[in-house]
């Protein structure tokens, strides 16, 4: 970790910028101290969330199941059909 002042503002946090045209001087934040952006939120990766879809299904099956409820066959094909990818990749 460098613990060296910044060299743009020596470590206070804070530039003067001079518009000469208009002659004003403004102080702003320090360009170079600010933290770097963070890139926007991207997607989930496909393997977690089949993981987790996997994941909800088992527990609504299960929810289902405890109470006396048929299950639609259309949660088990998904069951299944993802069981198989996730643990054969």
């Amino acid at each position: 970790m460098n613990n060296k002042p910044c060299e743009v503002c020596n470590g206070k946090g804070l530039v003067q910028v001079r518009d000469i045209e208009k002659q004003t001087q403004t102080v702003k934040a320090c360009p170079a101290c600010q933290p770097t952006k963070k890139p926007p939120l991207g997607l989930m990766p496909e393997k977690i969330w089949k993981e987790k879809r996997l994941q909800s299904i088992k527990a609504a099956i299960d929810r289902f199941l405890a109470a006396f409820q048929p299950v639609p066959p259309e949660w088990i094909d998904e069951y299944n059909r993802l069981n198989k990818e996730v643990h054969n990749q």
